[in-house]
């Protein structure tokens, strides 16, 4: 059997991307029905997060964006998307479990400092185990953490879910 025959029966009734790469990436990763404790298991935090950004840098080349990302780990974002001339620097977040039910994304740095729209335009979301990205103005965040339900329109968040177009809507700061 291959990897995409695998993926897609992986997929049947899990409620998870049938996307082969997303697949590939989450091998192994239990159904969202089954309770897990931190992040994908068997892996450490950074694991997780190199995962979902290489996720976010797919699914934003998917639909058309040139996508960079700093060489060195001092920059607060971490990915550049742009379209048409226009820059969006973005911060990827994710989580690969529930918190009391919902999922949980902390938003803060190494130091506990929070981000400032003077570093990042766009919080992206991953919520792993649903395979849902939200893609939040940084001016909308105003808490250390933040809680998405399983369904976007249950969530204050639901207008921003799934909503890549708003990489297009922020200033050109190629000229600057």
């Amino acid at each position: 059997m291959n990897g995409l025959q695998n993926a897609e029966i992986c997929n049947k009734g899990a409620g998870r991307s049938a996307d082969p790469l997303q697949q590939a990436l989450f091998d192994g990763f239990p159904q969202k029905s089954q309770p897990t404790k931190g992040p994908l298991p068997g892996a450490d935090i950074a694991y997780s997060g190199i995962v979902a950004e290489q996720v976010f840098t797919f699914e934003a080349m998917k639909r058309g964006y040139r996508v960079s990302m700093p060489l060195c780990g001092q920059a607060p974002y971490d990915r550049i998307t742009e379209m048409e001339g226009v820059l969006c620097r973005v911060q990827i977040k994710s989580t690969f479990s529930r918190h009391h039910g919902d999922y949980k994304i902390a938003v803060k740095r190494w130091n506990k400092k929070s981000y400032t729209s003077s570093e990042i335009d766009i919080l992206a979301c991953f919520l792993a185990p649903l395979s849902h990205w939200y893609l939040l103005p940084i001016d909308l965040v105003t808490a250390k953490q933040i809680y998405f339900a399983d369904r976007p329109n249950s969530s204050k968040y639901g207008p921003y879910f799934s909503n890549w177009g708003i990489l297009r809507n922020f200033p050109d700061y190629s000229n600057n």
